[in-house]
């Protein structure tokens, strides 16, 4: 329910809208509306070509070796549903200022044969295996995090580039020196083709919200179900996507997100659990010891994606194999994220290429966590060290994740200053005072740092699993949707939808999000990215 001044402010709002429409503004409005949000529509001059493309693209499953040499696996040509847009070179600059050390960036360019640019784009790789689980053995509502990272050795990703006959595509690193480059009819005869089973692939949709070109495209996939267990898949899909949006700011935006279920045959039901052994150093076994009290352990089950638990002998870490995931995924080649539902109720899941979760039903919080980075780009908040990882300063650089800071005086220059009362003590503590639990303020210990490192919120959930969002990750969150970079739309979602100019009436309906107060962003650039507060 909105205060008073909430309802003023709405009502300011509203009566401002309906007045600029009665008198027949339109034009202006769309002048206002639509910039905030289209900077990845039209190409920049250097491009010499609209951005949108007829549907027909490319799919390429390409790996990237040790060497840091780049190789196409598979390929397919498919049908879009959305058009691809181009970024412009100054948007290109703008996102590579903005380091993500979860990610590495790579900028996609397509020239024709006369050698112009025709397209371009970046592809976020994911650096890490993630697996973060319940500390201890408990489930309880809101448990500390067990955490693990283990490098991808040979990360996998996916380029979609429109079908241009004789057309150059050009890979490049985040400093611009490229990696491999590839006539795209050639590739074509010299790598192996997606090979897609129409009998054992089969698709669904769960309330589709709109346009995918206006969309975050999130498809859910199964592995371990066998041909008689597709509508079980179907539900549980469906009970895991509630789960996993049931926390605002996902719940809020849910009617952002379309959500495609994919149900690909397995041979049989499950995934694997390898048999206990100490010292394991192969795949047929586990040398994690609680292993042990795994009642399925020794089984082993033929699905489509080799589901298995004791991925690097971590009993928890459920896997898949992502280049069986990202090949059947052509047949919804739309995706911009893919959580992978595994049909086994043992406790586990993962995050890094996609998302990985089992059946048991604290699993979705492990999504929910990882989504947090694949999606957001948030930090861990928790203190647990990890050597190497790469480092981060607001006061030097390069810049932190938008959820922690080394910040703390003055306290106008700490990121989220506007949404830190003038009563809040920085640093904030006693750190764990019940009166400071739904605060914003600045708490020490964050991104695998007892000390020197800060976060925004006293227990939040890339702190602990099943806590809420809290303000800072949730306006993260947020501003990820509106100025994009996660995939089609590339410039984020825009507030009027792809093929109409403006609004048709004079009568304005506040559609998003579903629940809660009104918020007006004011945005400002900082460092390539966009950071905002509300005012309400």
């Amino acid at each position: 329910m909105a205060t008073g001044g909430e309802q003023k402010s709405l009502r300011r709002l509203s009566s401002w809208l309906v007045a600029l429409l009665s008198a027949g503004s339109l034009a202006l409005l769309s002048m206002l509306l639509i910039p905030l949000h289209a900077s990845g529509i039209q190409s920049n001059a250097d491009t010499n070509s609209n951005s949108a493309y007829e549907y027909l693209a490319y799919y390429i499953i390409f790996e990237m070796q040790t060497d840091g040499s780049i190789h196409p696996l598979m390929y397919q040509q498919v049908q879009l549903a959305a058009t691809l847009n181009s970024l412009d070179g100054r948007e290109i600059a703008s996102r590579l200022r903005w380091p993500d050390r979860s990610v590495q960036q790579i900028v996609v360019i397509l020239k024709s044969n006369n050698e112009e640019t025709v397209y371009q784009n970046i592809i976020e790789v994911p650096r890490w295996l993630r697996g973060e689980f319940h500390a201890g053995r408990s489930m309880a509502t809101q448990t500390a995090i067990d955490g693990h990272f283990l490098p991808l050795k040979q990360p996998i990703f996916v380029v979609r580039v429109p079908a241009i006959a004789d057309a150059l595509l050009v890979i490049q690193n985040s400093k611009l020196i490229t990696l491999a480059q590839f006539n795209l009819d050639q590739l074509a005869t010299e790598t192996p083709k997606i090979v897609t089973e129409s009998r054992r692939q089969s698709i669904s949709q769960a309330s589709p919200h709109g346009d995918p070109a206006n969309r975050v495209d999130l498809l859910i996939m199964g592995d371990g179900y066998t041909t008689t267990q597709q509508a079980k898949f179907i539900s549980d899909a469906t009970s895991v996507l509630d789960s996993f949006l049931s926390i605002s700011p996902y719940a809020s935006y849910r009617n952002y997100v379309n959500v495609p279920m994919l149900f690909t045959l397995s041979n049989q039901a499950g995934a694997d659990h390898p048999p206990y052994q100490a010292g394991c150093q192969s795949q047929s076994c586990c040398g994690d010891p609680s292993m042990e009290s795994d009642p399925l352990q020794g089984i082993f089950v033929n699905t489509a994606f080799d589901a298995k638990f004791c991925t690097e002998n971590i009993h928890r870490l459920l896997t898949v194999d992502g280049v069986k995931v990202l090949a059947a995924a052509a047949v919804a080649p739309d995706w911009d994220e893919i959580i992978v539902i595994v049909n086994d109720a043992t406790y586990g899941g993962s995050g890094g290429i996609f998302a990985v979760t089992s059946l048991h039903e604290a699993a979705p919080q492990i999504a929910q966590h990882e989504y947090g980075h694949s999606f957001t780009g948030l930090a861990d908040e928790y203190e647990t060290a990890y050597p190497g990882y790469p480092f981060c300063s607001d006061i030097t650089s390069p810049p932190c994740e938008a959820n922690v800071t080394d910040v703390m005086t003055p306290t106008h220059q700490i990121k989220w200053s506007p949404w830190i009362s003038p009563s809040t003590p920085i640093p904030t503590i006693p750190e764990f005072d019940p009166q400071f639990a739904d605060v914003v303020g600045l708490f020490e210990g964050a991104r695998y740092r007892t000390t020197g490192m800060y976060r925004p919120g006293q227990n939040c959930i890339m702190r602990t699993l099943g806590a809420p969002y809290c303000q800072i990750p949730s306006e993260a969150y947020v501003l990820r949707l509106y100025t994009g970079g996660w995939g089609n739309p590339s410039s984020g979602i825009r507030l009027i939808e792809p093929n109409t100019a403006f609004p048709i009436t004079n009568a304005v309906t506040l559609w998003y999000p579903t629940y809660g107060s009104l918020i007006i962003w004011t945005g400002f650039e900082k460092c390539g990215k966009f950071s905002a507060w509300p005012r309400y």
